[in-house]
């Protein structure tokens, strides 16, 4: 995974795993804070981060096809911004990441599914608030 420093603009290459942990740019080793944004990441990626990261993850599979997902790619940078440090948000486009959108059964776009430790919590589909993803996907407390 890939983070852009806020202070030099270096992209700093990190493992999922160390999401969790203060991270320092490679090039200023000034603090990199967590992503504050949907992270757009292929089928593999997606996968290591949902295996290794230290924190839930909610997939976004999409299509730039689909106007429902278009319509919903705000909400989720919202829901992204409203979780920064405590949730990683992925967008993988299910165009491209097609069989493995099939082995978890996303049938209609887009499709929300939640991810702890790696192990499928919650799903939903639909072009939704930041508000709906919240209340649907992450428990409350």
């Amino acid at each position: 995974m890939f983070l852009r420093c806020t202070v030099c603009g270096a992209s700093n290459e990190l493992p999922a795993s160390t999401l969790g942990a203060p991270l320092r740019c490679s090039r200023c080793r000034q603090p990199v804070p967590a992503p504050a944004h949907a992270l757009v990441v292929a089928a593999t990626d997606a996968k290591e981060i949902v295996r290794d990261a230290p924190w839930s993850v909610v997939v976004d599979f999409w299509s730039p096809a689909s106007e429902p997902s278009r319509q919903a790619a705000p909400e989720v940078e919202r829901l992204a911004r409203r979780h920064q440090g405590h949730l990683i948000v992925l967008k993988v486009n299910a165009d491209i990441a097609a069989e493995w959108g099939r082995s978890l059964g996303v049938r209609s776009l887009p499709t929300y599914v939640l991810f702890r430790q790696g192990a499928e919590v919650r799903r939903i589909s639909g072009p939704l608030t930041a508000e709906q993803l919240e209340s649907a996907l992450i428990p409350a407390g």
